[in-house]
């Protein structure tokens, strides 16, 4: 969603920029060409100052309007460029003039030393600056950094509400993350009040609010996962539903508004999955009860997914993340007759894992757990079929290559695929 959001305004600036890139050009060219009264050299320094100035916009584009915190090599580079401009337009100026070339070299370097030394300083800020963006950290080290810089008040005074609104929304975000790492839930109880503040400043851009609701509604449904009370998990979710309903000029709040939906049906199903499991040959009635639950809320799931998916847009990271949902929920049967599904929950996956979408690596762990689950639960599922032997050991080979590749991620990641990775060893020791 935030991608979208940030694409359009990357587009917009483009095509600014291709507008002015020609007119830049060519008073350029003028320029020289009075000064120097050669055309080649008019074409060929215009050119050099043209690229220059392309790829420093582009550098300084790509900082702002990325959704991950940019490294601070790449901040470097952007500043580096900054001060070579006025650098090599001084020396064009010395060449235009025929000034002797040692000169005119030692003038572009001077001039260039001093635009680093004068940029310097803006380093930090260039990086702070790039807080009042929209950042989905991809590291906990990156994390700890967001955090701890949007916890200080911005070197900028003239900020926006809406910008400053922002900054709490990434402080949150990275609070949630290493929280979610660190298996800190105390922290993510501290970061929902900011949340439920972003969604509520009427400052904020609409589609940045259901950006914050989505957000709010991943760490209730880690809660509720957590404690077995999804009553605040129902509200996160209907509060999304409604900002996706009222703001539809956001395209992408509809389907997360369905993903959600099927997400906390999934949180059902898997509570009338231990309740069935808990009262099987005990309490025939609730285990009766607990079983027509399961099918009722694996439906209401699957319906939920499948609308996220027709409304996703074609090649993006979310439609992906649908996907994926989509073959972990086929790989677990509503009943013990229930048709055979593996196969196209599988390829769901694989269908899934195989775009290449812009944020694929953010998600492709995720993704690749998933499939490893769902060779796993695949297999299992195909265990007591001596025809599907060979097709049951080919599964949990994959499934195991995949897991322990996960392994040197870390949590929450590792702790996941070191439980599958027990699973493994247990079916292959019942297998023989």
């Amino acid at each position: 969603m935030v991608g979208r959001w940030q694409d359009d305004r990357f587009r917009r600036l483009a095509r600014r920029a291709a507008l002015l890139l020609p007119a830049y050009f060519g008073v350029l060219f003028v320029a020289l060409l009075g000064l120097s009264r050669r055309p080649v050299f008019s074409l060929a320094g215009a050119a050099t100052m043209t690229v220059l100035l392309t790829a420093s916009g582009a550098l300084q584009a790509v900082k702002t309007y990325t959704p991950r915190r940019v490294r601070a090599r790449a901040l470097l580079v952007m500043l580096v460029s900054w001060a070579l401009i006025p650098g090599v337009a001084m020396s064009l100026v010395l060449l235009a003039w025929r000034v002797d070339v040692r000169w005119v070299l030692a003038a572009g370097v001077a001039v260039t030393a001093i635009g680093m030394l004068a940029y310097a300083g803006l380093r930090g800020r260039a990086a702070a600056d790039q807080l009042l963006m929209p950042v989905i950290p991809e590291s906990l080290p990156d994390a700890e950094l967001l955090r701890l810089a949007a916890q200080q008040p911005s070197y900028r005074r003239d900020v926006r509400p809406d910008l400053l609104a922002i900054q709490h929304l990434n402080h949150a975000r990275a609070s949630i993350m290493l929280a979610l790492r660190e298996s800190d839930y105390d922290r993510i109880t501290e970061a929902l009040p900011i949340l439920r503040q972003v969604i509520d400043d009427p400052n904020l851009d609409r589609g940045l609010a259901l950006l914050a609701a989505d957000d709010l509604v991943n760490a209730q449904s880690t809660l509720a996962e957590r404690s077995r009370d999804g009553e605040r998990y129902a509200e996160a979710v209907r509060l999304h539903s409604k900002l996706a309903a009222d703001n539809p000029q956001v395209p992408a709040g509809r389907a997360r508004a369905h993903f959600h939906e099927a997400g906390y049906q999934q949180y059902l199903l898997r509570a009338a999955a231990d309740d069935w499991a808990d009262a099987a040959g005990r309490d025939d009635r609730t285990a009766a009860a607990a079983a027509d639950r399961i099918r009722q809320t694996h439906a209401t799931a699957e319906r939920e997914i499948r609308a996220a998916i027709r409304l996703a847009e074609p090649g993006t990271g979310a439609l992906g993340d649908f996907l994926t949902f989509l073959g972990g929920l086929l790989c677990t049967p509503a009943s013990e007759d229930s048709a055979d599904r593996y196969d196209e929950g599988v390829d769901a996956i694989r269908t899934a894992l195989a775009m290449r979408t812009p944020d694929r690596a953010g998600w492709l762990p995720a993704g690749q757990l998933a499939l490893a689950t769902s060779l796993y639960c695949r297999a299992e599922g195909r265990a007591e079929d001596p025809a599907a032997r060979a097709g049951v050991l080919a599964d949990l080979d994959e499934a195991e290559r995949l897991a322990t590749g996960l392994l040197p991620l870390g949590n929450p990641y590792q702790v996941r695929a070191l439980a599958l990775l027990a699973d493994i060893a247990g079916l292959r020791g019942r297998l023989g």
